[in-house]
C-alpha cells in the first residue's frame, strides 16, 4: 500500500506512551516517510526534541508545537496501548509504503520520458538513477556492527580451511595465477589491459572456460559465433583456421563435436550487442545474475562502450564506464573484468613489457581497478615470427596492481593455432 495511516499512527503511540524509544525507531523511519500531514509534524518535532536532548512527552511537544495542532491530537496518541515490538513493527511497514510512494513516482516519471522520445540509452541511465534513489532510501543495508563482519570472515574462513580449495574467489583456471590473486574475488574490478593482438580476450576466455564458472560475457569486439569456436578450440586442439574455412579431417570433426557438448555445458553466456552503454550492460548484468546464475562478469572492451554522453572529454567517458562498473561489482557482488587496450608509447620503448602508465585514455582504471593485469607475448615482437606462426611462445600475465595482494608475473604457454593458453 501506498499509505498505511494506522502504522504512523501506532508508531507515534509506542513513543507517546513511552515503551519505544525514539532513537529505535529512527533507525528504520524518518518523517518525510509518513504521508499523514499531521503525524508527519508530530513526528518532526519529535524529531527535533530528541536531536536537542529535551523530553518527548505530551507537554513539551505541544508547547514545541504551538499553533500547528491540536492538544488533543497528543491526548490520542499518548492514550494508545502499544508495545515496543508493535511499534517497530510498524514503523517498518511506514518504511516500507514511503519507499512504495517513491517507486510509483519515479515509475510515473520514466513513463513520462518513455513518452517524451528521448534517447533509449537515456532513458535507462534515468532508469538506473531512479533505482539508486530507491535503494539508498532502503535503511535495510545500514551499516553492520564490526562484530558481524568478523563473524563472517570467521565463517568464510573456516569454510574454505575445511573444503577443497582454499582460494578465496573463484579459480582464475590457473593454478600460479589463483595462489597470487586469491581467484576472481566477487566485489572487485579487473583491469585486463594489453596492447592488440596480446592475446587479452584469449586469455579472458581461457580463463573463464577452465574455471567451469557460469559467467556473462559482453562481446561488443567479437561476435558470439566467433567466441564459441574458439571455445571449441581451444577445449579440442583443433585449429582454428580449419574451422574457419570449414576443412576439419575425420579426426578433428570428431573432436568438434565432443567440443560442441563440453562448451555448451560450460555455464558461458555471450552478449554480442554491438552497440551498448555502460547503463544497458549493467541491466543485463542484472538479469544475468540475479535470473541465470552468473558469477562473473567480463566486458570485451572498455573502447567499444557506447559514451552515455557525447559531450563529455575520452577520459571522462572511460572514467563513468570503469566506475560504473566497479559499483556493479559491488552490487552484484562478483567480480567484474574489464578489459582495455594499452597506449601505443608500448611500442616506442625498447623494453615493450607494459606498466601503469600505459593504460589508454583514463587514469581512472588505473585508479578505479582493485586489480590490474597486463599481457606480454615478447615473440609478437620478435624477428622469428614465431607468435604467428603455430609455435607455442610464453605470454606473461603481470599484474600490475593488487590493491589486497602482492603483484608479480605468471607465465603461461600461448598456442596461438588453438588460441589456448596454459600452464
Amino acid at each position: 500500500m501506498l499509505s498505511v495511516p494506522e502504522s504512523e499512527r501506532t508508531v507515534l503511540e509506542g513513543i507517546l506512551n513511552r515503551t519505544t524509544e525514539v532513537e529505535d525507531v529512527l533507525e528504520i523511519v524518518q518523517p518525510s516517510d509518513f504521508s499523514v500531514g499531521i503525524y508527519k509534524t508530530v513526528f518532526e518535532i519529535i524529531k527535533t526534541l530528541h536531536e536537542k536532548s529535551q523530553p518527548t512527552d505530551v507537554v513539551t511537544i505541544h508547547a514545541a508545537a504551538g499553533t500547528k495542532f491540536d492538544v488533543c491530537i497528543l491526548a490520542e496518541l499518548s492514550g494508545g496501548m502499544t508495545s515496543k515490538q508493535s511499534a517497530l513493527h510498524h514503523a517498518r511497514q511506514v518504511k516500507d509504503s514511503a519507499i512504495r510512494r517513491v517507486v510509483a513516482a519515479q515509475g510515473e516519471q520514466l513513463i513520462r520520458a518513455a513518452k517524451s522520445g528521448i534517447e533509449t540509452a537515456q532513458m535507462i541511465e534515468q532508469a538506473t538513477a531512479a533505482l539508486s534513489e530507491i535503494a539508498i532510501a532502503d535503511t535495510s543495508n545500514e551499516s553492520r556492527s564490526i562484530g558481524e563482519v568478523i563473524q563472517q570472515v570467521w565463517n568464510e574462513t573456516t569454510s574454505r580451511m575445511e573444503g577443497p580449495t582454499a582460494t578465496a574467489g573463484y579459480p582464475t583456471g590457473y593454478q600460479q595465477l589463483d595462489r597470487l590473486l586469491g581467484g576472481w574475488m566477487p566485489k572487485k574490478l579487473y583491469i585486463l589491459a594489453g596492447r592488440p593482438g596480446m592475446g587479452k580476450t584469449a586469455f579472458m576466455l581461457n580463463s573463464m572456460y577452465r574455471s567451469r564458472i557460469p559467467c556473462q560475457i559482453f562481446s561488443i569486439e567479437m561476435d558470439d559465433k566467433e567466441l564459441v569456436g574458439r571455445l571449441i578450440c581451444l577445449d579440442q586442439h583443433i585449429n582454428t583456421l580449419a574451422l574457419r574455412d570449414a576443412r576439419l579431417n575425420e579426426d578433428q570433426f570428431s573432436r568438434f563435436g565432443k567440443g560442441c557438448e563440453a562448451v555448451n555445458e560450460s555455464g558461458i553466456k555471450i552478449d554480442d550487442s554491438v552497440i551498448i552503454t555502460v547503463e544497458e550492460i549493467k541491466v543485463r548484468a542484472r538479469v544475468a545474475v540475479k535470473k541465470h546464475g552468473c558469477k562473473i562478469i567480463a566486458v570485451d572492451h572498455v573502447g567499444l562502450v557506447k559514451p552515455t554522453s557525447l559531450r563529455d572529454s575520452r577520459e571522462q567517458q572511460i572514467g563513468h564506464i570503469s566506475w560504473q562498473l566497479k559499483a556493479l561489482a559491488r552490487e552484484l557482488n562478483v567480480p567484474v573484468i574489464l578489459l582495455s587496450q594499452l597506449n601505443r608509447k608500448v611500442e616506442e620503448r625498447t623494453d615493450k613489457r607494459p606498466v601503469l602508465s600505459d593504460l589508454r585514455d583514463s587514469g581512472s582504471l588505473e585508479q578505479d581497478a582493485d586489480v590490474v593485469i597486463m599481457l606480454y607475448n615478447g615473440s609478437y615482437y620478435a624477428n622469428d615470427k614465431t607468435y604467428k606462426t603455430g609455435v607455442k611462445s610464453v605470454t606473461d600475465i603481470i599484474t600490475r596492481k593488487h590493491r589486497a595482494g602482492p603483484v608479480g608475473t605468471v607465465p603461461l604457454n600461448f598456442l596461438p593455432e588453438f588460441t589456448a593458453l596454459e600452464e
